[in-house]
């Protein structure tokens, strides 16, 4: 009973950080894709990838999810599947991106970016994502930088 006890706490941490998320603004990740990605990188604004974040974790850098339908694992902010994008270690994946799927649930999203562009570069582009599709294609998505100062790097210099 001893043991329990002075277990509680440390039980009740590994709960609270389990359930740990870390949102990003739209803004910062707006940002961020004009400092690392070309303007009209594949025929996509910063507004699509900006819907894409949103559609697919509510910007949440650190969501983790399970898919029903295929039992697949997706990490991050743009939900990157272990069964394609990366590898959990767990099961057989292409790993398109050649990292590690924890890669993908932390604060910097410069790999996640990176692997997004290796994704889009294929045919389907943001088709990629079913969330993109619906929530995204074809819509007005002017929106999603509203409000925001985006810098881009050459102005950054001036």
């Amino acid at each position: 009973m001893l043991i329990l006890k002075l277990m509680a706490p440390f039980l009740i941490f590994l709960l609270i950080g389990a359930g740990e998320t870390k949102i990003i603004s739209r803004c910062a990740l707006a940002n961020l894709i004009a400092d690392l990605v070309p303007d009209g990188y594949a025929r996509y604004t910063i507004n699509d990838w900006i819907c894409l974040a949103h559609s697919a974790s509510y910007f949440d850098s650190m969501k983790i999810s399970k898919q029903e339908e295929d039992s697949a694992r997706r990490y991050g902010i743009f939900q990157f599947s272990n069964m394609e994008h990366c590898s959990d270690g767990c099961r057989s994946s292409l790993n398109i991106c050649r990292t590690q799927c924890t890669n993908f649930i932390n604060d910097d999203l410069r790999d996640d970016i990176r692997c997004v562009m290796k994704i889009i570069r294929a045919d389907t582009g943001f088709d990629e994502w079913r969330v993109y599709g619906v929530n995204c294609k074809g819509k007005n998505l002017a929106r999603w930088i509203q409000g925001c100062t985006i810098v881009k790097p050459w102005d950054k210099w001036r």
